[in-house]
């Protein structure tokens, strides 16, 4: 079984993974053994393109991966990390919230 990210991505969810060869109803075979809770392409992913895991940007294609290939590491750059000095701080602190009444707790 394989759980859809991003349209272009799916995640193994299969105990043990699923070896090359396995096919889905949806029509794509793995060409590849793919780990369980990996990456496998449903369609062609050219170079530079975005890899996501849950909607972020984990990496970019190094190179082209195939249709049905496990889409790891190895076959991805890492973004660019934003620069420490340009992240915002946090230094607003919200209002207190307003005290929990008519509630108790008997602990334990």
């Amino acid at each position: 079984m394989c759980r859809s990210t991003a349209g272009h991505r799916a995640i193994l969810v299969n105990e043990g993974g699923l070896p090359a060869g396995t096919r889905f109803d949806s029509g794509l075979t793995l060409i590849e053994d793919v780990p369980e809770a990996h990456k496998v392409a449903l369609v062609d992913i050219r170079a530079g393109a975005p890899i996501l895991r849950y909607g972020s940007v984990i990496g970019y294609a190094k190179g082209d991966i195939a249709r049905g290939s496990w889409v790891h590491e190895d076959r991805m750059r890492l973004p660019v990390v934003p620069s420490l000095e340009s992240l915002p701080l946090a230094t607003a602190s919200p209002p207190p919230m307003p005290p929990l009444e008519g509630y108790t707790f008997e602990g334990f």
